[in-house]
C-alpha cells in the first residue's frame, strides 16, 4: 500500500514526463505487488484446508491401524487357545486309552484324566469368550472397512 501511496505522490508532483512514467512504473508495480499479495493469502488458506483434509485422513487411518491390530491380536489369541485345546484334547485321549497295571496307577491316571477334563473345560470357556471378543472386534474392523471406503470415494 505504501508503494501505491508513493506512486500516487509522484503522480501529483510530476513535472516532467519521464517522472510520470516511472509514477507510472511504480503504480503498476504496486498493483502487482498487492494482487501477488492476495492471490498467496487465497493459496494459504487453500493449502490449510487441505492439510486439515489430510490430516483428518490420517487420524482416521490411525484408529484403522489401531482397529485392525486390535483384530489380528484377537484372532492370534483364539488361534493359540484352540491350539492348547487341541493339545489337551489328544493329552487326555492318550491317557484314555493306556491301560494301567495296577490299581494305584489306575487311579492316578483317573485324576490326571479329570484334571484334564476340567482344563479342557475352563480353556473351552476362555476360547469362547475370546471368540465372542473377536467376533466383536471383527464387526467394528468391518465397520471401519466401509468408512474407509466411504472416505476414499467421497472424501471428507
Amino acid at each position: 500500500m505504501t508503494l501505491i501511496k508513493l506512486a500516487k505522490f509522484e503522480r501529483e508532483q510530476a513535472t516532467c514526463n519521464s517522472e510520470r512514467r516511472r509514477a507510472g512504473v511504480i503504480q503498476h508495480f504496486a498493483n502487482s505487488v498487492v494482487k501477488f499479495s492476495r492471490s498467496q493469502a487465497k493459496l494459504n488458506s487453500e493449502v490449510v484446508q487441505q492439510l486439515d483434509t489430510i490430516h483428518e485422513y490420517l487420524e482416521m487411518m490411525i484408529s484403522v491401524n489401531h482397529a485392525f491390530t486390535d483384530r489380528s491380536n484377537a484372532l492370534q489369541h483364539v488361534q493359540s487357545l484352540s491350539a492348547d485345546l487341541f493339545f489337551l484334547h489328544t493329552r487326555a485321549g492318550r491317557l484314555e486309552s493306556v491301560s494301567s497295571r495296577g490299581i494305584g496307577q489306575e487311579w492316578t491316571r483317573y485324576q490326571k484324566i479329570e484334571g484334564l477334563k476340567e482344563t479342557i473345560s475352563t480353556r473351552e470357556g476362555v476360547k469362547n469368550q475370546a471368540l465372542r471378543e473377536y467376533e466383536s472386534i471383527k464387526v467394528n474392523c468391518q465397520n471401519c472397512e466401509v468408512i474407509l471406503f466411504f472416505w476414499k470415494t467421497y472424501g471428507a
